[in-house]
């Protein structure tokens, strides 16, 4: 068995948006202050609430990093998320009918992307989307997807194959008729 591709979220650069956003805020509010515009006790006030605002961002990002995983093994995907009520879905990689990679513009600032992966039993909607994956990984995610679902792994690495061949040797072959020849009209 291969070994399973444990991925998390990556939020590095909105750490980074969220950390500039305040500096400029506060060298903002600190040109005001120095034109005189703002007074010592707002000023005091403003870069106390936009230091706050800052650390809660940061904070919320931080929980949604560890609140979010995703788990690729031979045979099956599975996604986790939550800190206090934890969801997990599981889909049977014998079960997976599409893979897609979709990256929007902030996925292209962000070099990151997501892996959408359907089922038939999903009619249209998609049964997981891992989010805010490194697009480093991406490729290889997708390859490895491809090569479980396209039966490229030998059939002991993959249970569900195994499983499919063993079915299909204790299943009896239906015998064909011979076609009838159509009769022509008109001829004898």
């Amino acid at each position: 068995m291969a070994e399973p591709i444990i991925l998390k979220p990556k939020f590095t650069v909105l750490y980074a948006t969220i950390i500039v956003i305040a500096i400029v805020a506060l060298a903002f509010l600190s040109y005001m202050e120095f034109t005189g515009d703002v007074t010592g006790d707002y000023f005091l006030l403003f870069s106390i609430g936009i230091i706050a605002l800052a650390v809660l961002g940061l904070l919320a990002y931080f929980f949604k990093y560890l609140a979010i995983s995703y788990r690729i093994t031979d045979s099956e995907v599975i996604m986790s998320e939550g800190i206090i009520t934890k969801t997990t879905r599981v889909v049977p990689t014998h079960k997976i009918d599409n893979i897609s990679i979709k990256r929007d513009i902030s996925d292209l600032i962000m070099m990151t992307g997501s892996v959408l992966i359907d089922t038939p039993a999903g009619a249209g909607a998609t049964e997981i989307t891992m989010k805010r994956i490194d697009s480093g990984k991406l490729g290889k995610i997708e390859s490895r997807l491809r090569q479980i679902i396209h039966k490229e792994l030998p059939a002991e690495e993959h249970p569900a194959r195994a499983e499919h061949e063993e079915k299909a040797y204790e299943e009896p072959a239906e015998e064909r008729k011979p076609a009838r020849k159509p009769k022509r009209k008109g001829r004898k």
